[in-house]
């Protein structure tokens, strides 16, 4: 589904954000705000620092809801390991991605945020109206052509993949909806972008062999505003 309409309370917020944090971290910045929906799970350690991941519930004015994996530093949530599920979370960062083996033995994409920031709620009404924030500013370069096609709803989107350089270059799924094919169709490989999005999941079916289905979730960027820089 495309995005819906932003609330003019939250848009005042974004662009308020957007305004105070002016600086892009690796060429992005990103803002969700939501439920925590699991306990924090232990990822790794790096540079003296541990790390943990856990997704964030953000719901669509649609109430489709989307499942973000998010990456935090301990000391962000150290008071709250154990015991996170339910709690509310503001947080700001950076999505990247990696490859890792997955159980069936091949090379999987990981697609997660990175936190800079963080503040934890106990309670939606602390949140106020920021609670299902999903923004993301993004400067990076196309390298996959865009596909086109029409969903069952006669809705035309273009699917792409774009490269965000960092300490390591990130690719990250996004789609286009159909006020935004025009620009989209200028684009080719190593073209230069900015664009607005939100990060959503979405779940799909695949057949693992002969007998067995498996539900897997896919992640990818949801553009509301794309702008060629060169």
């Amino acid at each position: 589904m495309p995005q819906n309409t932003i609330p003019k309370t939250q848009e005042a917020l974004i662009q308020a954000w957007y305004k105070e944090r002016n600086v892009f971290h690796y060429n992005q910045k990103a803002w969700i705000v939501g439920k925590i929906a699991e306990e924090f799970q232990y990822s790794h350690r790096s540079y003296s620092r541990s790390y943990y991941r856990t997704r964030v519930e953000v719901k669509r004015k649609s109430n489709v809801v989307d499942y973000i994996p998010v990456m935090m530093g301990e000391e962000s949530i150290k008071n709250i390991i154990g015991n996170a599920s339910g709690k509310y979370v503001s947080v700001e960062g950076i999505y990247c991605s990696h490859n890792k083996n997955g159980k069936d033995g091949k090379r999987h994409t990981d697609i997660y945020m990175v936190a800079d920031k963080v503040e934890i709620y106990d309670k939606e009404e602390d949140v106020g109206e920021k609670i299902n924030i999903n923004e993301a500013y993004i400067e990076a370069y196309i390298c996959k052509v865009p596909i086109y096609r029409t969903t069952p709803s006669g809705r035309k989107v273009a699917e792409m993949i774009i490269a965000i350089n960092g300490r390591r270059t990130s690719y990250i799924p996004c789609i286009a909806w159909e006020k935004e094919i025009n620009t989209v169709q200028s684009l080719k490989i190593g073209s230069f972008v900015r664009i607005k999005a939100r990060m959503q999941s979405r779940n799909y079916k695949k057949m693992v062999d002969n007998d067995n289905i498996e539900v897997k979730t896919t992640y990818e960027l949801s553009i509301m505003g794309i702008d060629k820089i060169s």
